[in-house]
């Protein structure tokens, strides 16, 4: 509906250009707004992510850098990019829990 709406208002729009017209009526005219509710991106499951990381390869160290990078996006929900800059001083120890801090999007 939307898209249709956008149409007719472009029509307008070329129809007020080439003067055939005097204003365009569909310029005040606005959309339904569009709202998703559910995403496209598929979500595995605990046991599928656990079938995932033993099926890796770790024979080298690299097979155990990417299976510990997977690992850490699964469950931690890290973009990429903030995991890319991490560096070994981002690793710390509090008390008996090991942790990691890792900047989110826009820098915080």
């Amino acid at each position: 509906m939307k898209q249709h709406l956008a149409a007719l208002s472009m029509l307008f729009d070329w129809l007020v250009i080439g003067q055939v017209m005097t204003f365009n009526p569909a310029a005040s005219v606005h959309g339904p707004k569009h709202i998703v509710r559910e995403g496209k991106t598929p979500i595995l499951d605990e046991h599928e992510m656990g079938e995932l990381l033993a099926s890796l390869n770790t024979g080298q160290l690299s097979d155990l850098r990417d299976r510990a990078i997977l690992g850490l996006m699964a469950y931690s929900f890290a973009r990429v990019s903030a995991l890319t800059k991490m560096q070994v001083k981002d690793f710390y120890q509090q008390g008996s829990k090991p942790g990691l801090s890792c900047m989110k999007k826009a820098g915080s």
